[in-house]
């Protein structure tokens, strides 16, 4: 089963738990090109696939509006999880 074509057989999310930064390199410009392109292309790719995002941020520091656009725009949720009971309360509603 490809993932690049909605299936409405299926309802399909990609869960992410993360800290919910793009740190993919030292260099500053990188970073904000990077996350760019979950706004400009990876939102669209999910969506003309039918992926929900439901996001979940490990931390307090988490970059929110990164999750909240990528969960929201996906037909998705966003969930800070802090502790362990956070977390299951996560997986019990998703």
């Amino acid at each position: 089963m490809a993932w690049d074509k909605p299936d409405s057989s299926i309802r399909r999310s990609l869960i992410i738990l993360t800290d919910g930064h793009v740190d993919i390199s030292k260099n500053a410009e990188k970073k904000v090109s990077s996350r760019q392109a979950i706004f400009d292309k990876s939102i669209m790719q999910l969506n003309n696939a039918g992926v929900a995002v439901q996001a979940v941020a490990l931390s307090n520091n988490a970059d929110e509006v990164l999750l909240k656009r990528l969960a929201l725009e996906t037909g998705g949720s966003f969930e800070v999880a802090i502790t362990a009971d956070d977390l299951q309360n996560f997986f019990s509603n998703v």
